[in-house]
């Protein structure tokens, strides 16, 4: 079944999604834009179709369609509510994530990355959290690193964060957390009542490094603990694996994104209170030390990384209300 709903956006569902959309408790937002991500795909629906309770699943494709017959033949052999949402246009992932909202039907919406696994029971963890935790309103999770070149996994864990995974997490099951892994996390629907994700972030993961400000999750975050006092806990149980391609480890990849890294930590301590984020920043130079404890052959090329990512996180920091010093130092990325 099509639909268009005008702005160039299509809607594809399945004639038989009503009564199943009535009954599902979670609905997955995933947005993509490339057929070269096809396979990855393929991989989270495979993870998503072995779930219990099975969920509502919502595609947000842009502009490739290939990708998007590709997803929708794979989704009209399966059991689960879906709706796919085609734009021949260029959204960018805050814009996607917002209609994938608007067009998803369940009280507690998740958002995961499309090249990212969901470990056996994660929607029966996702409804168990909301259920026992009715004051919150959002949770997190882990995302554990599957490297798709195993040479690549002596990155440091106090980077993990860089590329879509959390490293040591000491919080208990419904901790009190200040962040939530993009890649990995679940929001009740009033949520977004009250904020949706901004443009003007990054678009995603590309193979040249990041150009642009990260962190659309965090701050779509900080939003909405400020505007709602509810809190965002994290559920250890609530476990993805994402996949790490080499570039993510590469140093031109680092660099780019540590300096808009620091832009975006400038711009955060102008924009909300500066406690959060010093302990936040506190836990990162606690993973660090450890990452310097852990001696092994993999030890150099660790402090390489974390050095360069601190020069050109404070060059970033440095450089978010100085324009000549940022012309400058966009060169040297």
């Amino acid at each position: 079944m099509i639909q268009d709903t005008g702005s160039n956006l299509k809607v594809y569902t399945s004639g038989r999604n009503e009564l199943r959309q009535v009954h599902s408790q979670i609905s997955i937002v995933v947005t993509s834009y490339t057929n070269e991500r096809w396979p990855d795909l393929k991989d989270l629906l495979n993870s998503i179709t072995m779930q219990s309770p099975l969920p509502e699943f919502v595609g947000v494709i842009e502009r490739d369609q290939r990708l998007k017959e590709n997803i929708i033949a794979y989704l009209e052999q399966t059991d689960f509510a879906w709706v796919v949402v085609f734009c021949e246009n260029r959204l960018g992932i805050s814009n996607a994530r917002n209609i994938g909202v608007l067009h998803s039907h369940s009280p507690l919406i998740g958002f995961v990355d499309d090249d990212a696994v969901l470990l056996p029971g994660w929607t029966a963890y996702a409804t168990e959290i909301f259920h026992h935790y009715p004051d919150a309103i959002g949770a997190t999770g882990p995302a554990l690193p599957l490297w798709i070149d195993s040479s690549t996994s002596w990155f440091p864990k106090s980077l993990y964060w860089m590329i879509g995974c959390t490293a040591w997490k000491e919080e208990s099951a419904g901790s009190v957390v200040n962040s939530v892994t993009g890649a990995n996390m679940v929001f009740r629907r009033e949520a977004f009542r009250h904020v949706t994700f901004e443009d003007g972030f990054t678009d995603g993961f590309q193979q040249e490094g990041k150009l642009g400000l990260p962190n659309e999750d965090n701050d779509f975050a900080i939003r909405l603990v400020t505007s709602t006092s509810k809190k965002i806990i994290y559920f250890p149980s609530l476990k993805i694996y994402h996949k790490i391609y080499p570039f993510k480890v590469s140093s031109k990849y680092v660099k780019r994104y540590a300096f808009w890294q620091g832009i975006a930590e400038a711009r955060y301590s102008r924009m909300y209170s500066s406690s959060k984020r010093v302990n936040l920043r506190k836990k990162v130079i606690v993973e660090t030390f450890r990452d310097f404890l852990d001696i092994d052959r993999n030890w150099g090329k660790r402090l390489t990384m974390i050095l360069m990512f601190i020069s050109f996180g404070l060059l970033g920091m440095l450089s978010y209300d100085k324009h000549g010093l940022f012309v400058v130092a966009k060169k040297w990325l």
